[in-house]
């Protein structure tokens, strides 16, 4: 038998999150969605596993592919959704490709929990077949197909994408074809210029030639074809994994995003204006209760270890969950009360990769306690308790910024937060025909070790000095005329770290006047200007950021790049015209992999709501 996972679409109601990264790689509940497909054939016998993709993520699925058994990545030659073959188009380019054979075909965005064995079993028995799932709400008929079997399984209609559904029956784009049938009837269908698109299609033009069975299964299905969905299934995917680990109990769910700084960088701690938003990668949370005086934490991104901590007398682990155990921690010391929880967390946020994971386990965990005990702590709160947690806890001496955005976010705008008095404003993002691509070095870093926290203190010294001759609290309160006036009482190390704050705020400031006004240009070279002070006057960059700015800034339709959060690795931020985005992920990826022998990746930036509830 021949497997044929059609994996060649560009998913283009979920842009820009698949801008850069083909649907089927995305991650789902800890491994990339097609994965979930492949252990469901390893029980069969299986000669070869055909994953037909595209030009544009032909190299990404060979990455995938490498050392794995009997999978064979076939290139479509497309490069765009204008120019694809399509699902039945795709179906004939590996056909032709390899002897004939029994042929299962399955959509690589498809997951379901139906035993394949059962399938192709039913199939042999009865001949061409195709998976059924029988839907409640026969209005979501009208995005799939209608099907209407007869008393022996047999399709005695077939209509793909129906306006007036009749039947709860859907066909999901899993296929068993026999020995001697697919090749013929492929030909026969193409040949008389029917449309090469849809799966569905073929099989509306099917039953009508030759008996074509239907399997009806119970079991869940998702088909991923919006970002909701998307959601959906890592959801599910974690309560099936709560409940093996920790038995059953009403489960709640809860989504964080990462967070983007535009600019604004190393000025929060500072008292200082900050200009971020919340990006489209995020953090899963399924959580119950479970009546006990213990707290279980387990994640899918640290081998499922499941780390443990009795809430009566928290400690702490010296592990990831610090940052979440920090929030029980808190909260009991400030007087709250509750009981024992299981969380599983997933995540496609980079660690230590300067999107903030570790501000958005602290908020998705704060806003599960508040939920779930009603704890009735008002949201504009939420950030400030979360930083104290990682401050005193953990020892990371953060600032406010990336709690209070991931709380506060809202969807195509960006947050202009005075970190001094934390009035905050809205700030629409008005980028025409421009996106903002985040590029991780996938160098990481970590911000409770000593570099991030060296810079606090150089700044405190900074502001200790500078309080003998200028009446302020923090060092944006410093004018860069008194500045100037007052740098020779600086040592030379201290005067850089202030200047770079000073400046990194009026150009903070500016920004947000630009994205107002949809200034794009004037934005592009802030950003520059931002990178060079936080690598001249911070010392926060390192050779792989220097590298990659360096490469991305050879791509035309840059405006500018700069490197965003913490500094020591992590990510950059560019301001980059749409029409370049394949160019700069090409050649940036590729040029930065030969300089450096580490494999990037890239994210196209879409504005997001902060946590909440799912």
């Amino acid at each position: 038998m021949k497997v044929i996972i059609l994996c060649a679409g560009y998913a283009t109601r979920m842009y820009p999150l698949t801008l850069v990264k083909s649907k089927n790689l995305l991650q789902i509940a800890g491994i990339p969605m097609i994965d979930h497909i492949i252990e469901k054939l390893k029980r069969l016998p299986i000669d070869k596993i055909f994953v037909i993709t595209n030009n544009k993520f032909f190299n990404d699925f060979q990455i995938w592919a490498k050392d794995k058994e009997k999978i064979v990545v076939l290139n479509d030659g497309s490069n765009s959704d204008k120019e694809r073959l399509g699902a039945i188009g795709d179906i004939k380019f590996v056909v032709e490709k390899t002897e004939d054979d029994e042929f299962l075909i399955i959509a690589g965005d498809n997951l379901f929990e139906f035993d394949l064995i059962d399938f192709v079993n039913y199939g042999r028995k009865k001949g061409i077949t195709i998976g059924i799932k029988r839907v409640e709400d026969i209005n979501l008929i009208k995005k799939y197909s209608q099907v209407i079997l007869d008393q022996n399984g047999k399709i005695i209609y077939f209509e793909e994408k129906p306006e007036n559904p009749k039947s709860k029956d859907a066909a999901i784009c899993v296929y068993y074809f026999p020995k001697g049938v697919l090749r013929k009837y492929l030909d026969d269908y193409l040949n008389q210029g029917n449309n090469p698109d849809m799966a569905g299609l073929f099989i509306q033009y099917l039953y009508k030639k030759v008996d074509v069975y239907g399997f009806v299964f119970e079991n869940k299905w998702f088909d991923i074809g919006d970002i909701n969905q998307f959601h959906y299934a890592n959801f599910y995917l974690l309560s099936k994994k709560l409940e093996e680990k920790f038995g059953k109990g009403y489960i709640y769910f809860f989504i964080a995003p990462g967070r983007v700084n535009i600019i604004g960088e190393h000025t929060d701690y500072n008292g200082g204006f900050v200009l971020p938003f919340a990006v489209d990668r995020y953090i899963y949370l399924a959580v119950r209760k479970n009546n006990k005086k213990i707290a279980n934490f387990m994640s899918l991104q640290f081998e499922n270890d499941i780390v443990s901590v009795d809430i009566k007398n928290i400690k702490k682990t010296n592990t990831w969950a610090d940052y979440p155990i920090g929030i029980l921690w808190i909260l009991k010391k400030q007087g709250y009360d509750f009981e024992g929880l299981d969380f599983i967390f997933e995540s496609n946020i980079p660690i230590g990769g300067g999107l903030s994971s570790s501000g958005a386990i602290e908020v998705i965990t704060l806003t599960a306690l508040n939920n779930l005990f009603d704890l009735n702590i008002e949201k504009t709160r939420i950030p400030f308790i979360c930083q104290k947690a990682e401050n005193e806890f953990v020892g990371a001496r953060c600032g406010i910024m990336d709690q209070f955005i991931i709380t506060m976010a809202k969807k195509e705008n960006a947050i202009l937060l005075n970190c001094n008095n934390y009035q905050f404003e809205y700030i629409p993002v008005n980028l025409g025909d421009y996106y903002f691509i985040v590029s991780s070095t996938n160098v990481s870093h970590s911000i409770a070790s000593g570099q991030y926290n060296k810079r606090r203190a150089e700044c405190e010294e900074g502001l200790r000095i500078l309080k003998n001759y200028l009446n302020i609290k923090t060092l944006s309160d410093v004018k860069m005329e008194e500045f100037e006036k007052y740098k020779d009482k600086l040592p030379e190390l201290i005067r850089k770290r202030v200047l770079h704050v000073i400046s990194e705020n009026e150009r903070t400031k500016k920004a947000s006047e630009c994205l107002i006004e949809g200034n794009v240009k004037e934005l592009g070279e802030l950003l520059n200007q931002s990178h060079i002070s936080l690598r001249d006057l911070y010392q926060v960059s390192c050779k792989e950021v220097e590298i990659m700015r360096e490469e991305s800034l050879k791509i035309e339709g840059v405006l500018g790049t700069r490197i965003t959060g913490g500094g020591f690795g992590g990510c950059l931020i560019s301001l980059i015209h749409k029409d370049f985005v394949d160019e700069y992920i090409k050649k940036v990826g590729k040029n930065y992999k030969e300089k450096t022998g580490i494999t990037p990746e890239f994210h196209v930036s879409q504005i997001v709501d902060g946590c909440l509830p799912f």
